[in-house]
């Protein structure tokens, strides 16, 4: 597969073909449940974000494709790197199926968002993750001796995480299950409150207008 190959594959199947017409539709929105949601997260501009970040899918891929490549993991959460009991210096990383050539930086975005979305991250805590993270992995390359300036590192981190993440946050297939799980409005609202707080994140990503 071609550097990036595997994010566009990604890209094109679940995001334009599946989240990004579900959010679009006017429908969506009025299910009781998130209807309440929503307003319950005072954000009604956020349909209308998503739709727009989705029409500027297009220029974040051709973007991506313009950065540094480097081989990556793909879906770098936390949930997926484990620490031994009884090894505490080691980490064990697992799932690789999406491990594949990505643009430099594109690992910090599941890192970022993996423990956030299953509820387990408080939402005031990741802009200190944000910081955190980018400059360690900064220094990961530096000690590599990998060149990449932090430029390219951000827009690798951010222009994967609006591609990959920012668009498939809400559980709209929970929608139509009966019955519907419990603290279902709740869930939603949450994945609402950290879907804005991923598109103010990636609303400036370098060299995307």
């Amino acid at each position: 597969m071609p550097p990036g190959g595997a994010l566009r594959y990604f890209v094109g199947g679940r995001v334009l073909r599946g989240c990004l017409p579900a959010l679009r539709a006017a429908g969506t929105w009025r299910h009781p449940v998130l209807a309440a949601a929503l307003h319950a997260a005072a954000d009604p501009g956020l349909p209308a974000d998503l739709a727009a970040l989705g029409a500027r899918l297009p220029a974040v891929l051709d973007r991506l494709d313009q950065l540094p490549q480097c081989y990556a993991h793909g879906d770098a959460s936390p949930q997926n790197l484990l620490i031994p009991a009884g090894r505490p210096d080691e980490v064990v990383v697992i799932d690789w199926g999406f491990g594949s050539l990505l643009p430099v930086g594109f690992d910090l975005g599941q890192l970022l968002v993996g423990l956030a979305s299953a509820g387990q991250t408080p939402l005031a805590d990741l802009s200190r993750i944000d910081a955190e993270i980018f400059e360690g992995y900064l220094d990961g390359l530096r000690d590599e001796g990998y060149d990449a300036s932090p430029g390219d590192v951000r827009a690798g981190y951010l222009g994967g995480l609006a591609a990959r993440s920012a668009l498939c946050l809400l559980p709209l297939e929970l929608l139509g299950r009966e019955p519907p799980p419990a603290d279902l409005q709740a869930l939603f609202l949450r994945r609402l409150q950290l879907t804005r707080r991923l598109l103010d994140l990636t609303a400036d990503i370098q060299g995307v207008s």
